[in-house]
């Protein structure tokens, strides 16, 4: 179940869609193998791109606690800065390139 539960503005909304064609948008760039249960660092300047796998991005309360902010999967973008959200970790799910 892929759900994500947010306040957005007229001005914000944004469709959100499937990239097409991976060879325009992964060119010659390097891509990262993430195994399971891995963190991933989220650099702010970067955007990610999931070629394959999914990848669970989640931020932590004042408790201390882990709060699930998104499950991203196979051709989704996704990075720190895209959201209004704190993004503070993102972890492999499934093995994830």
């Amino acid at each position: 179940m892929y759900w994500l539960i947010r306040k957005i503005t007229g001005l914000q909304q944004v469709k959100s869609t499937a990239v097409q064609d991976q060879k325009d948008l992964i060119g010659d760039r390097p891509i990262n193998k993430h195994s399971k249960g891995e963190s991933i660092l989220m650099n702010p300047l970067l955007i990610y791109y999931v070629v394959q796998g999914v990848v669970k991005l989640s931020t932590f309360c004042d408790t201390g606690e882990e709060v699930l902010t998104a499950l991203v999967t196979s051709g989704m973008l996704f990075s720190s800065s895209m959201t209004s959200l704190p993004i503070d970790q993102g972890t492999a799910i499934t093995d994830a390139y």
